[in-house]
């Protein structure tokens, strides 16, 4: 039996000044479509008393949180207040959610996109729910407010409070993004197509895209594997492995990138030599001038991890992604900057539509470009929603549903090492493979038989 009420409005206990407006920028605009969604479950029930007190406290930190959307520019820092729902599934046990990650999305209560962006409602609604055995956080946010690092980042920081402990303080200073503002003159129309082609950019095909199209309208973009668990061992195994062979050292992120999309290149083109390429989500804190690592809003941008071919062996590759992605990870990142400020060169123009990567190549029934995004390093699993007496971590979080084709997540620690999860094309091909076969195995770094 599942019991949802209607939800309270909880406000910032110290509201900012009357009048306050946090600005978006353009990199927050792009991502107003789109829903950040976080499920955390607990082996023991919260105090609902104590979650709304202290998601009070929590938005005295983050108020634009509980602000409204204003003329689509910016969020009025109004106090509003955030949606806060409770419901009871006691019908659920944590076990039936460790099965079917799915379920997930019934715990989740997003905001209304249009009603967000016309003013009407928060950015962001909060769902606690009360298990046969344990409890669910469910966290919806808009990615207009907030990026990855910050979304967990705040979860975090709201379970510190919880736990009767400081925090250290997010920096809503929009102004610091003006570093993101180009610095020479806007140039015109052509003289941005030219440098984004000089740069190698690519203007999406609409044929190619349409290729991709049944898999949007019939939900597929969403379909998602199982947690596929690379264990610590098995990735120390793998990196001795590459590193004897390479004859120098090979980072454990390019390492990755590069078994991973040399693994799903293989999926669709084993019987051929085909290009492929491969692109990675960076956080851009610290290496954008200015942003420190307590930046609240979007700054990530996306960074080639350079070309391939489907049947090249992986130390090759492996060494060619550390290569290509070397000048995006440096800190701080004049490569970054610089492909950030051409990105919005390009948005000041309508019409102008490129790309550092081929999206067609990315969402197509037979990829050959594969799409990274890594959140081990976030603070996932290290929240903790305890008292004085003891500690409270999560037992399982259940990854967002966004489309990234291939998503690194962090193991739950117990566990250790890291999941994988494959999304849309790159999940209905890997379902149609053995569980136990040879390339499933492969994926996994078992040993073949």
């Amino acid at each position: 039996m599942s019991v949802v009420r209607p939800p309270l409005l909880i406000q910032a206990k110290d509201p900012a000044p009357v009048g306050a407006v946090w600005r978006l920028t353009p990199l927050d605009e792009v991502n107003q479509a789109l829903i950040i969604r976080g499920t955390w479950i607990f082996d023991a029930l919260l105090d609902v008393e104590r979650l709304k007190e202290t998601l009070g406290l929590l938005l005295s930190d983050y108020p634009h949180l509980a602000g409204r959307m204003k003329q689509g520019v910016g969020i009025a820092l109004d106090n509003a207040g955030v949606p806060f729902h409770t419901a009871e599934r006691f019908d659920i046990k944590i076990a039936d959610i460790e099965a079917d990650h799915t379920l997930a999305q019934s715990f989740a209560r997003p905001p209304d996109k249009k009603a967000f962006r016309r003013g009407k409602e928060a950015g962001i609604a909060i769902c606690v729910s009360s298990l046969h055995d344990g409890t669910v956080l469910s966290v919806c946010s808009s990615h207009a407010l907030m990026d990855g690092n910050s979304f967990y980042t705040m979860v975090a920081n709201w379970g510190r409070l919880y736990a009767g402990k400081s925090m250290v303080a997010p920096c809503l200073d929009q102004s610091l993004v003006q570093v993101f503002q180009p610095t020479e003159p806007l140039l015109s129309k052509k003289e941005v197509r030219e440098r984004v082609v000089a740069a190698g950019w690519i203007k999406p095909s609409f044929l190619k895209l349409m290729s991709g199209l049944p898999l949007f309208l019939f939900g597929g973009i969403l379909q998602r594997t199982r947690p596929i668990f690379l264990s610590q061992e098995a990735l120390a195994g793998l990196r001795k492995r590459t590193e004897e062979t390479a004859g120098k050292e090979i980072g454990l992120y390019a390492l990755l990138c590069a078994h991973l999309s040399r693994s799903c290149a293989q999926l669709f083109h084993a019987s051929a030599s085909v290009a492929c390429g491969q692109v990675s989500v960076l956080d851009g804190r610290e290496r954008l001038a200015g942003i420190p690592p307590e930046f609240v809003g979007n700054a990530s941008f996306v960074a080639s991890g350079g070309a391939f071919r489907s049947d090249e062996p992986l130390v090759d590759i492996a060494a060619r992604t550390q290569e290509a992605l070397a000048p995006s990870l440096a800190r701080p990142s004049p490569k970054l900057m610089d492909d950030l400020r051409l990105t919005l060169q390009l948005m000041r123009h309508r019409g102008l539509f490129y790309l550092p990567y081929d999206l067609a190549a990315i969402y197509n029934y037979r990829p050959s470009v594969f799409y990274v995004n890594n959140f081990s390093k976030f603070p996932i699993y290290g929240v903790d929603f305890g008292d004085c007496a003891r500690s409270l971590h999560p037992v399982l979080v259940i990854p967002h549903n966004l489309p990234d084709p291939i998503l690194i997540w962090p193991a739950p620690p117990a566990k250790g090492g890291l999941e994988v999860y494959l999304t849309g094309f790159l999940a209905r091909g890997a379902h149609k493979q053995p569980i136990d076969g040879a390339w499933w195995r492969s994926l996994r770094l078992e040993p073949s038989r």
